[in-house]
C-alpha cells in the first residue's frame, strides 16, 4: 500500500523506536505484547518490508530505465557527429534533465539502502553526501577534465598541437594535490559561503524535468598581468593562430570554462575581467563605490576577486608611497583595507559578494625578498581580520620559481637567453593556466570545507549531544558570567596605528548600533542603486567618445578632442581618459541628477602633478539641492605637489546627515579656481 496514511503509520512507529522496518520483528516479543497488539505489528511488518522491497525494485526499475534512455540518446551524437552540434543546442535540456533525474534516482536509491547520507533538499548544499571526499581525491577523479578545461581553442595552430598538448601534460604534473594546497592560505567566511550557495540552489529540479538556470557572476579586477599581457606566448614559441586576444588567454577566461566543466554546465558561470593596465587596489575600491559594473552586471557580482598583488607592489604604487610619505608597506596595506572595507559594506539590508584575494606577486619590482613578501603579508592579516578568502599563487609556487630563477613556465621572463637580467612583471601562459588550476583548487576546497561542517552545524543548532549522548547536554538558557558573545554584523573597526586591544570591542559593539539605528532610519534607501552618478576613465569607458556617451545624460555637451571645446572636455593624456578645464579660471561643469537620488558620499579621483604648468592649480566642488543657491556641500583640492611624479589621489568624503535624500533633485559643480590644469579622472555619487 503506497498511500500517504499507510506510510505515515509505519514511519511514525519506526521513529519512537528508532528502528528501520526491517528490523522491527526483532523488537516485538510474546512477553510484552498481547496477541491482538503483536498480531497488528506483525501486519504493519509485513507491509513494511513489501513497501521497503517495493520501493528498492522500483527505485533500481526507474533507474536503469533513465539510464538506457540517456546512453541511447548520446548513442545518436556518437552515431551521427555531423549534427552532434545540432542535437546538442535541441536537445540540451532534455539532456540535463536526464543527467539530473539519474543522479536523484542515484541518490535516493543510495539513500534507501542506507549506503550513504546526503544533506536534504532543503540544505544549501544539496544534492552533495553529508561526508563529501576530500578536495585532493576529487581534484584526482577529475583529472582528465581539468586538463582539457585548461585549454583555450586559439591558443596554437592545429599543427603544434601534438607538442603542445604534451606539453600542458607536463605543466599539469608541475601542480599535485600537495604544491595546490600550500596556495591555500584562508576559507571565505561561513555566512558567505552559506549566501553563495543558496544563489546556487536556484538550480534545483523542478518536477524532475524542467531545470530552472541561475547565474553565477564573478567580478575579476586586476591590472595588466590579469588582463593577459604576455599570456599569448608560451614558453616553446608555438605559433599562434592570431585569434588568441589577452583577455581570451588570461587566467580568469580558463578558470571560467574549468568550474563550468565542474559542474557539468548546470550553472551559468560567468566572469567578467574588468582588469585595466595601471592600477590597483585604489582602483579597484572605485570601481566598486562607483558601481562602475553595473551595466554588464545589473544584478551585481556573486564573487569578487581582487587581482591587483602585482600592481600593488608595482613602480607607481611605489611612486604614490613616497608622494604620499608612506612606507610601501604601510601604503600597500591601507590600499588593501579599504579595498576590503567598500567589497563587504553593502549597505543595509543586502548581503555582501563573497570576497577573494589572490596573491600573484612573486617580484621583481623589488628585489629583496622582504620587500617582495610585504603584500602576501598584508593580506595575510587581513584576510584573518575581516574573515575573507584568501589564495596565493605565489605561495603554491615560490619554492620552485626561487629553486631556478631561470624558469619560465610558472613566472615572469627575468634572465633574458643571453644572462641579462631585468624587469618584468606579466608571466606567459604557463602561469596563466596555472592561476586557473589555483583558483579552482581553492574553490572546490571551500566548498567541501564548508559542506563537511554542515553536519557539524546541525548538531550545534540543539547541542553537541543531539549527536553524540556521551557529551553532556548543554542548556543554552543558562546565564554564563564572561561567555563569548555573538560577533556583531557588521566590520570590525578599522584597522589603524591608533587601534588598541582595550577600544575594539566597544568601537565594535558602537559600531554596530549605529549602523542598525541608521537603516532603520532609512529603509526607503535601501532600495536604491548604490551610485546615483558614477564614471572612472578607462573602466567606464575605453576611448574619449565613449566616455562622452556616459556623461552626456548629466552634463550634457561635453567635448573631445578635435571638436569645439566646451569649458570642461574629456582628455586621454598617455592613454588616461578624464575630464579637464579649458585653462580659464571659472570654468565650470554642472552635472543634473535624476529625481531617485540618494547622495551620502562623494568619491573623486583626481591627478596631482608638478612643474610651472600646474603652479596654483586648484578645483572646486559642490553639490547642491534642486533650486537652492547655497551648496549642503563644498571642499577644494590642489592639483599641484611636490614630488616630480604625476599620481592620481583618491579621496572620498562623507556627508553624514547632510546629505541627499529619497525624492529629492540635486546637482554637482566642478569649477577650476586656482592655476590653469586640473585633471579628474573618477567620480562617484553614492547612496553607500
Amino acid at each position: 500500500d503506497r498511500t500517504s496514511r499507510s506510510s505515515d503509520k509505519i514511519n511514525i512507529y519506526c521513529l519512537a523506536t528508532q528502528q528501520q522496518p526491517n528490523q522491527m520483528i526483532m523488537a516485538m516479543h510474546p512477553r510484552n505484547w498481547n496477541i491482538k497488539c503483536s498480531f497488528i505489528l506483525v501486519l504493519l511488518t509485513i507491509l513494511a518490508l513489501c513497501q521497503n522491497f517495493y520501493e528498492n525494485v522500483h527505485l533500481g526499475t526507474a533507474l536503469k530505465a533513465y539510464r538506457t534512455r540517456y546512453e541511447s540518446f548520446m548513442d545518436v551524437q556518437e552515431l551521427h557527429p555531423v549534427v552532434e552540434g545540432r542535437i546538442k543546442s535541441s536537445h540540451e535540456s532534455k539532456i540535463l534533465a536526464m543527467q539530473d533525474r539519474i543522479n536523484q534516482l542515484e541518490k535516493e536509491l543510495a539513500l534507501h539502502n542506507n549506503k550513504t547520507e546526503y544533506h536534504g533538499f532543503e540544505s544549501v548544499c544539496y544534492p552533495l553526501p553529508k561526508a563529501i571526499p576530500s578536495v585532493e581525491e576529487i581534484w584526482m577523479r577529475s583529472i582528465g577534465k581539468l586538463f582539457q578545461s585548461g585549454h583555450r581553442d586559439f591558443d596554437v595552430g592545429s599543427e603544434s598541437m601534438e607538442s603542445f598538448e604534451e606539453w600542458r601534460a607536463d605543466l599539469l604534473e608541475h601542480f599535485p594535490p600537495h604544491i595546490l594546497r600550500k596556495s591555500v592560505k584562508t576559507l571565505p567566511s561561513q555566512g558567505a559561503m552559506r549566501q553563495l550557495l543558496k544563489k546556487v540552489q536556484g538550480n534545483k529540479v523542478v518536477d524532475n524535468a524542467e531545470r530552472m538556470r541561475k547565474k553565477l557572476n564573478i567580478m575579476v579586477l586586476g591590472g595588466s598581468v590579469t588582463m593577459g599581457v604576455n599570456c599569448a606566448y608560451s614558453e616553446h614559441d608555438f605559433p599562434k593562430t592570431g585569434a588568441n586576444s589577452k583577455f581570451n588567454c588570461a587566467w580568469p577566461k580558463r578558470l571560467e570554462s574549468i568550474l563550468g566543466n565542474m559542474v557539468n554546465q548546470t550553472i551559468d558561470i560567468n566572469i567578467f575581467n574588468l582588469s585595466v593596465g595601471g592600477t590597483d587596489s585604489k582602483t579597484g575600491k572605485h570601481i566598486i563605490d562607483f558601481g562602475a559594473a553595473s551595466k554588464v552586471m545589473p544584478e551585481g557580482p556573486d564573487i569578487i576577486i581582487n587581482a591587483y598583488s602585482t600592481n600593488d607592489m608595482h613602480i607607481l604604487a611605489m611612486q604614490y608611497a613616497e608622494a604620499t610619505n608612506a612606507t610601501l608597506a604601510d601604503s600597500v596595506f591601507e590600499m588593501q583595507q579599504n579595498f576590503i572595507r567598500s567589497a563587504l559594506s553593502s549597505g543595509c539590508g543586502k548581503e555582501p559578494p563573497l570576497l577573494i584575494f589572490i596573491d600573484d606577486y612573486l617580484g621583481n619590482e623589488q628585489n629583496n625578498l622582504k620587500l617582495i613578501l610585504e603584500g602576501n603579508k598584508a593580506l595575510s592579516q587581513l584576510a584573518v581580520y575581516y574573515d575573507f578568502m584568501f589564495i596565493s599563487y605565489a605561495d603554491a609556487v615560490r619554492q620552485i620559481v626561487y629553486a631556478d630563477v631561470k624558469e619560465t613556465w610558472l613566472s615572469s621572463s627575468w634572465v633574458s637567453k643571453t644572462g641579462r637580467w631585468g624587469r618584468q612583471i606579466h608571466p606567459m601562459m604557463g602561469a596563466h593556466i596555472g592561476m586557473a588550476y589555483v583558483v579552482a583548487f581553492n574553490i572546490l576546497n571551500a566548498v567541501i570545507a564548508f559542506c563537511n561542517e554542515e553536519a557539524y552545524a546541525a548538531c550545534l543548532d540543539v547541542s553537541l549531544n543531539n549527536c553524540d549522548s556521551s557529551i553532556p547536554l548543554v542548556d543554552k538558557s543558562k546565564d554564563r558570567p564572561r561567555a563569548p558573545g555573538k560577533i556583531p554584523n557588521v566590520l570590525p573597526p578599522l584597522w589603524t596605528d591608533e587601534l588598541t586591544l582595550q577600544k575594539i570591542s566597544s568601537q565594535w559593539q558602537k559600531q554596530a548600533e549605529l549602523n542598525e539605528a541608521m537603516c532603520d532610519q532609512n529603509k526607503e534607501e535601501a532600495q536604491v542603486a548604490r551610485c546615483s552618478f558614477a564614471w572612472i576613465g578607462n573602466v567606464s569607458a575605453h576611448r574619449p567618445k565613449g566616455l562622452q556617451k556616459v556623461l552626456f545624460p548629466f552634463a550634457g555637451d561635453i567635448s573631445v578632442a578635435g571638436q569645439n571645446k566646451t569649458s570642461w572636455h574629456i582628455t586621454e593624456d598617455h592613454g588616461k581618459l578624464g575630464i579637464s578645464p579649458n585653462g580659464e579660471i571659472g570654468d565650470k561643469i554642472v552635472f543634473s541628477l535624476p529625481e531617485n537620488t540618494v547622495i551620502h558620499f562623494v568619491h573623486i579621483n583626481a591627478l596631482k602633478s608638478y612643474g610651472e604648468m600646474w603652479s596654483g592649480s586648484k578645483a572646486q566642488f559642490s553639490l547642491f539641492r534642486e533650486g537652492h543657491a547655497s551648496p549642503i556641500w563644498t571642499t577644494e583640492l590642489s592639483g599641484v605637489h611636490d614630488p616630480m611624479l604625476s599620481v592620481t589621489y583618491s579621496y572620498s568624503f562623507d556627508l553624514g546627515e547632510n546629505g541627499i535624500l529619497v525624492g529629492e533633485k540635486a546637482r554637482f559643480e566642478i569649477e577650476l579656481v586656482g592655476g590653469k590644469k586640473f585633471k579628474i579622472s573618477g567620480l562617484g555619487l553614492c547612496a553607500y
